[in-house]
């Protein structure tokens, strides 16, 4: 990964130089910007579990979490070099501090903060537009490296599951304040019709979940008319391209290929009341009088992770299907911005409903070195999995001002807290596996 990272960035930096020196020739001013941001998060578990499983109703367990503080910090670097109008290098380099879960079963040596350093963005960005009216193609973009992906740019914590999810084994992730997925490949998308229409392809290498550098290819589409309505499709086969392995079995390696196909929607009223309400909604292309550019928004997102399943447990229920889908498969999303008249700039409320049997667990499979589902214990564990942790909630709030940012999130999510004592194994599974559990974490930005 070091090396991969490595070459990346070197090729990212002499692409910078070359456009650079060909600017120069054609007697372009070449624009270098460096911005970033810093914050420094605290928050709390109010109800959890770290560890694989759940403890029975009324049982003292190590790894039930009640109240516990987390907080950490973080500083982003971002150098974007413009040298021509058609091409953009960018360059990121993030330095974060976790101070770990703290608990009556760790060691001592575990209460140390950790630094972790990481390049989320290395990438080249050719983009051309056209104006020419006799042609329907009005833009052309090509990124190339490692680069941030969102499916639906309205997501504020949940959502976004084709590039954050897996298939097999089946589970999905989020990460507090980050709806991005981190990708490394090549995106190309075109533009059609003012870029009304728009069709990208995405060629990726897995290099963020076991097993490593598994290539997928991915087809997205979206049809943007007016203000009012976003609309866009998307279908991922994922791990198509199979990187050997030799610490799993060759039979079993294709057991985690899989193809991933979502929608999404995007309905803002604001240009339809605007008759109703007067100057109340007089607007600009950037916001109203009354209401921020992000108030009324509804938004959704529904997916198919993968066809079928590789392996059917006899305690499972019969898997029911709709319109030939099987519904255990489809994580439902419905999101909506709540107006609080200029008062925040984002309130966002988000739902998902995924009535998967499975423990969201993505590293189940390679406990035992094999390729299937993480099985389920007990008849606990089983009966909360399968009928009483398929609804989670997200609250998202954030307020601007000046350069300082104030963010805050309320949510029973698929975020992971991983335990770094050094007396159990790291888990992988979600830390809100009940109905009950759930965390809040309060943000302090600045942004330069």
């Amino acid at each position: 990964m070091k090396r991969l990272t490595t070459f990346a960035l070197c090729g990212i930096l002499i692409a910078c130089l070359k456009t650079v020196t060909f600017a120069e020739e054609e007697k372009q001013v070449s624009k270098t910007t460096l911005s970033g941001f810093g914050y420094i998060m605290f928050g709390e578990i109010m109800n959890g579990v770290i560890g694989d499983g759940i403890p029975m109703p009324g049982t003292q367990s190590s790894y039930l979490i009640d109240h516990l503080w987390t907080s950490r910090a973080e500083g982003d670097l971002f150098l974007t070099s413009r040298p021509t109008d058609w091409f953009t290098a960018k360059l990121a380099f993030v330095m974060k501090m976790k101070i770990p879960l703290q608990y009556s079963s760790m060691s001592r040596e575990s209460y140390y903060a950790s630094y972790e350093s990481s390049i989320p963005v290395a990438e080249g960005i050719f983009h051309w537009t056209f104006k020419d009216h006799f042609i329907p193609i009005s833009s052309l973009m090509i990124e190339s490296g490692l680069f941030q992906y969102t499916f639906n740019p309205e997501v504020k914590n949940l959502g976004n599951y084709a590039y954050r999810s897996r298939a097999y084994p089946i589970f999905t992730l989020t990460k507090v304040d980050y709806p991005w997925a981190d990708l490394m490949g090549m995106r190309t998308q075109v533009g059609f019709f003012n870029d009304k229409i728009k069709l990208e392809t995405i060629l990726n290498s897995v290099f963020n979940f076991p097993p490593w550098y598994d290539w997928s290819l991915g087809f997205n589409g979206s049809y943007t008319p007016n203000k009012i309505i976003d609309v866009g499709v998307g279908i991922l086969f994922d791990r198509q391209f199979v990187v050997r392995h030799e610490n799993l079995p060759p039979d079993s390696q294709e057991i985690f290929q899989g193809t991933t196909t979502e929608a999404r929607f995007t309905f803002d009223p604001k240009p339809l009341l605007k008759p109703l309400f007067g100057d109340l909604f007089l607007f600009d292309d950037k916001s109203f009088v009354g209401f921020g550019p992000e108030d009324f928004k509804i938004y959704g997102e529904a997916a198919v992770l993968g066809q079928k399943d590789t392996i059917e447990y006899d305690y499972l229920p019969k898997p029911i299907y709709w319109l030939g889908m099987p519904l255990h498969r489809m994580p439902l999303l419905l999101g909506i911005n709540v107006p609080t008249f200029k008062l925040l700039d984002v309130f966002s409320v988000e739902l998902e409903w995924f009535k998967s049997p499975y423990p969201n667990h993505w590293f189940g499979m390679f406990t035992s070195n094999s390729a299937k589902p993480n099985d389920v214990g007990n008849d606990w564990e089983r009966d909360n999995y399968i009928n009483k942790d398929n609804l989670k909630w997200s609250v998202y709030l954030k307020k601007k001002i000046a350069n300082f940012e104030i963010r805050a999130l309320f949510a029973n999510d698929h975020s992971i807290y991983r335990s770094f004592s050094l007396e159990s194994r790291t888990c992988y599974e979600q830390t809100m596996k009940r109905p009950g559990d759930w965390h809040w974490n309060c943000e302090l930005r600045y942004n330069f």
